[in-house]
């Protein structure tokens, strides 16, 4: 990836995790084909109006207890690896509101979402 589309690629990552109520307010996050899908402590804490104008993104939805944020085939892997390998950290952000649900638990539940 070129720095010119990185740098932007970073950009938009930061504007997610700030618009979703920072870091400390995800709890987990997956990816399908099209959509990056956060789990968040407080979805009320979340400005989705103003995330759904964010570059690149096509739409934001809530479904279940999953904020769901469109960004199409390809893109969101980009993204998704952009957050893994920056400071941003969302990677290490596994928590649960359910403290009996594991990181993988959730995985399962996302990747079962999609189908």
């Amino acid at each position: 990836m070129d720095t010119k589309k990185r740098e932007r690629y970073e950009a938009i990552v930061q504007q997610v995790i700030e618009l979703a109520g920072g870091k400390k307010n995800i709890l987990g996050i997956a990816h399908c084909a099209t959509r990056l899908r956060l789990v968040l402590e407080d979805n009320d804490s979340a400005d989705l109006k103003n995330m759904e104008n964010v570059d690149l993104v096509k739409g934001v939805f809530v479904a279940g207890d999953q904020v769901q944020i469109i960004f199409g085939a390809g893109l969101v892997n980009d993204m998704s690896g952009i957050g893994r390998d920056t400071s941003y950290g969302y990677h290490e952000s596994w928590r649960s509101k359910d403290k009996s649900r594991t990181k993988d638990e959730f995985s399962s539940e996302s990747v079962e979402g999609i189908i």
